[in-house]
């Protein structure tokens, strides 16, 4: 994904990462083709409106970084023999 060089009218940027500690996917009401991806951060709740291709590009994404996590985890593990 391209980095936004522009900010969008009516939305502000936040560059702060604050790690998920949960999560669920909600219906819209209303909205059938739509459902809301609620997180629950530190900080409070966020709640995202997604489609189901959106849905199908974040899942992969959350996938892909998982696989990519579990592998590091285990170099890690390997090379210092033990796991944080």
């Amino acid at each position: 994904m391209d980095e936004l060089k522009e900010q969008i009218e009516g939305y502000a940027r936040c560059e702060t990462v604050l790690p998920v500690m949960g999560g669920q996917i909600m219906n819209i009401p209303g909205m059938p083709a739509r459902r809301a991806m609620v997180l629950k951060t530190m900080d409070g709740t966020l709640a995202l409106g997604i489609t189901a291709e959106s849905a199908k590009d974040i899942a992969q994404a959350l996938l892909k970084a998982a696989k990519e996590m579990k592998k590091e985890e285990k170099s890690k593990t390997r090379t210092t023999g033990t796991s944080s």
